[in-house]
């Protein structure tokens, strides 16, 4: 082909308001694409929404289990420090032997 040919046609096609009709073209191209992608977005954003959702259901979960265990982890430590005072309370007044030693005192 000779592409003279091809450039006089298009500058012609051009000068008579052939670029009106192609930029016209091209903006309900673009158009048709845009919609397109909305629709498909909004397909997704049923599944975005119900995945986010589930997210939220997980996070409270979690946050439900971590508390529970939080709670009996600061009763399991409250009793420890129970047992300790008690232990500490009954070596303080128990006599020990080395609180008070044997002295032998043979001329008294």
């Amino acid at each position: 082909m000779n592409m003279e040919w091809i450039v006089g046609l298009v500058a012609v096609f051009l000068i008579f308001g052939g670029g009106h009709v192609l930029s016209e073209w091209i903006k309900g191209d673009i158009e048709i694409r845009r919609l397109k992608v909305e629709r498909s977005a909004g397909n997704m954003g049923g599944d975005t929404l119900k995945a986010i959702e589930d997210l939220r259901k997980e996070v409270a979960e979690l946050r439900e289990t971590s508390t529970r265990f939080d709670m009996s982890f600061d009763a399991a430590i409250t009793h420890l420090e129970q047992r300790m005072d008690g232990l500490e309370r009954w070596t303080t007044t128990t006599p020990s032997s080395e609180a008070q030693p044997l002295t032998l005192n043979p001329g008294r």
